[in-house]
């Protein structure tokens, strides 16, 4: 009996050991880890889009897409220029400049990313329920 009681005690531990190692604490990304990781240039490809945006150390980032409208060979542009900040593990850009296609951002807009993951190679965010995912350009 009490062979048995050490081992039930014995494979709780593992189990949460095992599931501190996967899923603790050292894999939480602080919002300083965030803001030393984010900084780089970002390349994001959907099926009619691409992007990329540059965040830079110093708290800016300038940002363009290009859209090809369905049914068409027009292809839409915007270019955006701002401010970035991290607070809750939020990814927030202000736009302080906007230029390209007439249907862009207002400058003053800000946008909120939730950070979902980070790491050298991506960045997955999510904004109004939609997953976005960036590849660091190399």
């Amino acid at each position: 009996m009490l062979k048995l009681c050490l081992w039930v005690v014995v494979g709780v531990l593992v189990i949460v050991l095992g599931s501190y190692i996967l899923f603790g604490a050292h894999k939480e990304l602080t919002d300083a880890k965030i803001r030393q990781k984010i900084v780089g240039v970002w390349i994001r490809e959907d099926t009619n889009s691409e992007g990329t945006t540059t965040i830079a150390s110093d708290g800016v980032f300038l940002s363009t897409s290009r859209s090809v409208m369905a049914n068409s060979n027009i292809t839409k542009t915007w270019i955006y220029e701002g401010t970035w900040q991290v607070k809750g593990g939020v990814f927030i850009l202000t736009i302080t400049k906007a230029s390209g296609f007439h249907q862009h951002e207002a400058v003053g807009s800000v946008d909120n990313f939730k950070i979902v993951s980070l790491n050298d190679e991506e960045l997955v965010c999510q904004v109004n329920n939609q997953t976005i995912v960036h590849k660091r350009k190399k």
